[in-house]
């Protein structure tokens, strides 16, 4: 039990420590608005969608379809509740129109994958990092869609942008979508043939 609590807490100091790391480098001017929107799109074209797609080819066997479908439904009943109850908490608290949605943001997303996957993996172990991995493909799904339209239709005047199915053409959900497609029959073929392929992929995710 210690041993765990000890795994959690250092995960814990090493997110703070980037934190902080970030937030010095920004106070003295070594990060200015040019590199934080370079290194937002590295990390929405390149490095986050090499996380979902590597969270799924590092495991020994994704669960079962019906296990799989269970926890799948379990994630959209959460949604279900959670986007109704942003609504309705940002209505209570009087926040103004063009800032409602990212507050509806914050409530509805949580951190679940940078924070939740290694706080589990020190818990339960790395075997269940899977579980959170399929739970999140709805995360994935709606933070990417819903989400990003959610922040688009906030600014400083109040006024809502349109947002057209190609906006939601992106990395991440393609990653996310190929995530989804591990264990069907196709993917199951590639695999027989192409193993010592997908083992090096994986690697280099």
């Amino acid at each position: 039990m210690l041993s765990q609590f000890s795994s959690i807490f250092t995960q814990m100091v090493a997110l703070f420590a980037a934190i902080g790391v970030g937030y010095i480098c920004k106070k003295t001017g070594v990060m200015d608005a040019d590199f934080d929107k370079k290194l937002s799109g590295l990390v929405l074209s390149a490095t986050l969608p090499a996380l979902i797609l590597a969270s799924a080819l590092n495991v020994d066997s994704l669960p079962d379809p019906v296990l799989m479908g269970q926890i799948i439904g379990l994630s959209v009943l959460s949604y279900a509740l959670f986007i109704p109850i942003a609504y309705l908490a940002t209505y209570a608290l009087r926040i103004p129109d063009g800032r409602r949605g990212v507050y509806r943001f914050m409530l509805i997303f949580g951190n679940t994958g940078f924070i939740g996957y290694p706080v589990l993996s020190a818990i339960f172990g790395p075997q269940t990092v899977v579980y959170a991995v399929v739970y999140n493909i709805v995360f994935n799904l709606l933070s990417f869609t819903f989400g990003a339209w959610l922040i688009a239709s906030d600014n400083e005047y109040g006024v809502k942008v349109r947002m057209s199915l190609r906006d939601f053409v992106t990395p991440c959900n393609i990653a996310t979508l190929a995530t989804m497609a591990q264990g069907t029959f196709i993917t199951t073929i590639l695999a027989l043939v192409t193993i010592p392929l997908l083992a090096t992929f994986s690697a280099v995710l």
